[in-house]
């Protein structure tokens, strides 16, 4: 059974054979009147305009899409608050802009105290301006640097007593620097509240 794409390219090239005896016969057989004459000049603004160089036009190619974009960052962090050495942060941005990526986060800590570990977890959302944008090839600029604000819910700050919930701010300056030419960067986050650093995947 013949596909649909098969058939349409038998149609497109009896069309194209037909169109080419048409020209033919009108080239051999001019008319009285004098536009076999036309026709001839117009053969030859045609081939002309042919031959000549098209004018070129830039387009966006994969290289340079950022719209659209998602980035999932993760590594070790330091938290200031309670004085946590030990912890992991996640981030996840979306660019719904080529400046702007609207995201979320989430990191936990532990630390030391008299009564045993502590910990502190925080799951939140963020807003971020990309001063730079990154790109994937090799020969294009490596660095992506943003700034931004994010919010979260501390779950359990500093004690060991999960109930205890409240909310906070924070801003955040980040850095993505792409290793090689691919999806993978190096990464790195200061916040008012904490330090991270790590990898990020272009997903």
């Amino acid at each position: 059974m013949e596909t649909l794409s098969a058939r349409t390219r038998r149609l497109l090239v009896r069309i194209f054979l037909l169109g080419f005896f048409v020209v033919l016969t009108q080239l051999g057989y001019p008319s009285d009147d004098g536009t076999g004459a036309s026709s001839d000049l117009g053969g030859s603004a045609a081939v002309s305009s042919m031959s000549s160089p098209r004018q070129y036009h830039p387009s966006y190619t994969f290289w340079n899409r950022y719209a659209g974009a998602l980035f999932l960052s993760g590594g070790y962090s330091t938290e200031f608050n309670y004085s946590s050495p030990m912890g992991a942060k996640f981030v996840l941005d979306y660019m719904v802009a080529d400046l702007v990526s609207i995201g979320a986060q989430m990191s936990s800590y532990r630390g030391p105290s008299s009564k045993g570990q502590f910990y502190s977890n925080y799951v939140g959302a963020r807003l971020s301006y990309h001063l730079l944008k990154a790109k994937t090839h090799r020969r294009q600029n490596p660095w992506n640097i943003y700034v931004g604000i994010n919010g979260e819910i501390a779950i359990g700050p500093g004690t060991r007593d999960w109930h205890e919930k409240h909310l906070q701010a924070d801003l955040h300056l980040g850095a993505r620097y792409r290793l090689g030419e691919g999806k993978w960067f190096a990464w790195g986050e200061a916040a008012i509240n904490n330090v991270s650093i790590g990898l990020t995947l272009s997903l």
